[in-house]
C-alpha cells in the first residue's frame, strides 16, 4: 500500500498542478484578447503620438528653415552694402588721387608756365635791346654817311 499511496499522493499532487496550469491557460485565454486589444490601441496611441511629436519637429524645422532663410537675406543684403561701401571708397580714393596728380601737374605747368614767362620776357628784352641797338648803330651809320 505504500506504493499505492505514494503513487496516489503523486498522481494527485500531478493533477493539482495540472488543474493550477488549466486554470492559468484559461485566464491567460481569457486575458490575451484583452491585451491584444490593449496593445492595439496602445500601438494606435503611440501612432498619434508619434505623429504629433513629428508634426511639432516638422514645424519647428519650418520654423528654423525661415529664419535661416532670413539670415541668408540678411546676410546678402549685408554683403550688398558692404561691396557698395567698398566701392564708394575705392571711388573716392580714385578721384583723390587722380585730384592729387591733376593738381600736381598743373602746379608744375604752372612753375613752367613762370619760367617761360619770365623766358620770354627775357628774350624779348633782349631782342629789344638788341635791336634798339641796331637802330641806333643804323642811325649813327646814316648821320656818318649823310655827313
Amino acid at each position: 500500500m505504500s506504493e499505492t499511496t505514494v503513487r496516489d499522493a503523486l498522481l494527485a499532487e500531478a493533477l493539482g498542478e495540472l488543474y493550477t496550469l488549466r486554470e492559468d491557460v484559461a485566464a491567460l485565454m481569457k486575458a490575451i484578447p484583452d491585451a491584444r486589444s490593449a496593445i492595439e490601441s496602445g500601438g494606435q496611441l503611440a501612432t498619434l503620438r508619434f505623429a504629433e511629436q513629428t508634426d511639432k519637429a516638422v514645424a519647428v524645422l519650418d520654423g528654423r528653415i525661415a529664419q535661416m532663410a532670413a539670415a541668408v537675406k540678411e546676410v546678402g543684403a549685408m554683403r550688398e552694402t558692404l561691396i557698395g561701401a567698398v566701392a564708394a571708397h575705392a571711388t573716392e580714393e580714385a578721384r583723390t588721387r587722380l585730384v592729387d596728380v591733376v593738381e600736381s601737374i598743373v602746379a608744375e605747368r604752372r612753375t613752367d608756365d613762370k619760367k617761360q614767362y619770365i623766358s620770354r620776357a627775357l628774350t624779348c628784352l633782349a631782342c629789344a635791346v638788341i635791336g634798339g641797338s641796331l637802330v641806333a648803330a643804323a642811325d649813327i651809320a646814316l648821320r656818318l654817311i649823310s655827313h
